[in-house]
This record gives C-alpha cells, sequence and structure tokens, in this order.
C-alpha cells in the first residue's frame, strides 16, 4: 500500500484488490495481492472478496497461533493456504516481479483455484 493510505487501510485494500483482479481478468491471468496489515472486520470483509487466501507464515511463530490464523480464515469462506516467509533477497526479487518462488506456486495449487477453469 502507498503511503499515506493508513486512514482506511481496508478500503484501500479493497481499492488494490479490485484492479488487480480487473488486471487480472484483462490479460487472462491470476493476480496477488499482499496485505502487510492487522486484520479487522473490514479487511476480513476484503479478503472474503478474493478467491483464496494465502498467508506468510514469519520463521519462529508459534505454531498454535498460527493454526488459529488459518482455522479464523478458513471460516470466510475462501481456501487457505500458508507458505514460509521468505528471506529477504528472494523477497525483494519477488517484488520485482523477477521470480515466482516454487513455494507460491505450491500454495496456489493446494487453493485449488485452477481447478475447472479452462
Amino acid at each position: 500500500l502507498e503511503a499515506g493510505d493508513a486512514a482506511d487501510p481496508a478500503g484501500t485494500a479493497a481499492g488494490v484488490g479490485a484492479r488487480a483482479a480487473r488486471a487480472a481478468v484483462t490479460i487472462g491471468a491470476p493476480s496477488a495481492l499482499a496485505l502487510p496489515l492487522a486484520r479487522s472486520a473490514a479487511l476480513d470483509r476484503v479478503l472474503a472478496w478474493h478467491d483464496g487466501v494465502v498467508v506468510v507464515q514469519q520463521p519462529g511463530a508459534s505454531a498454535a497461533i498460527a493454526e488459529l490464523v488459518l482455522d479464523s480464515l478458513a471460516a470466510l469462506g475462501r481456501p487457505v493456504a500458508a507458505v514460509p516467509a521468505p528471506g529477504r533477497l528472494a523477497a525483494r526479487v519477488i517484488s520485482a516481479g523477477l521470480h515466482t518462488p516454487a513455494f507460491a506456486t505450491e500454495a496456489v495449487a493446494r487453493l485449488g483455484l485452477g481447478e475447472g477453469r479452462r
């Protein structure tokens, strides 16, 4: 999200998500949106609009907390998958659009979003 969007992060996320979805439909490709925000009821509504949710798990994070997060996201009625957080260099390469990491491809496969879409 861009600087200055702190007043309405869920609204900004909704707008960015809608633009990404329109662009993906236009070019016939999947899209992904990373939301580095604390969850709220408004943000959960935005997440529920999307085809799936991927959770990035930080190294050393509590397994019990991760399970609670995944369970609460599953309650939104969308497929959910978890992936490990990439290292700093890998994250920069990914953010620049230079490389799609194997864990991202595997997460999308686990979500089952491409099944039945031809």
